[in-house]
């Protein structure tokens, strides 16, 4: 947790726009030391990196942050506009814990 509390304080100094950061890291240290599960979602338009915390089974959402990713070249090399980019967050599957 305590990393997501630096990534919200980075987010904040760099004025990068972010939707539910400062709540996702208050619920997920109210949720304690139990496991969580995470999920991701990427749009393209508008381009946004969504983080999931799920509970340790998988059934509820205990919080969700959105971070902009416009300012990503990574994510939008030169040349290639956010509806030019697909494929998956992840190429492997989840951890089976």
């Amino acid at each position: 947790m305590v990393i997501y509390a630096r990534r919200d304080r980075h987010t904040r100094q760099r004025s990068i726009p972010t939707l539910g950061f400062t709540q996702a890291v208050d619920d997920l240290r109210a949720h304690g030391d139990d496991l969580v599960r995470l999920g991701a979602v990427d749009l393209d338009d508008p381009p946004y990196h969504f983080q999931l915390f799920l509970n340790e089974d998988a059934t509820a959402v205990i919080a969700c942050l959105g971070v902009d990713q416009s300012w990503n070249p990574r994510r939008h090399p030169i040349g290639r506009t956010p509806t030019d980019t697909t494929g998956s967050v992840h190429d492997e599957p989840p951890d089976p814990r």
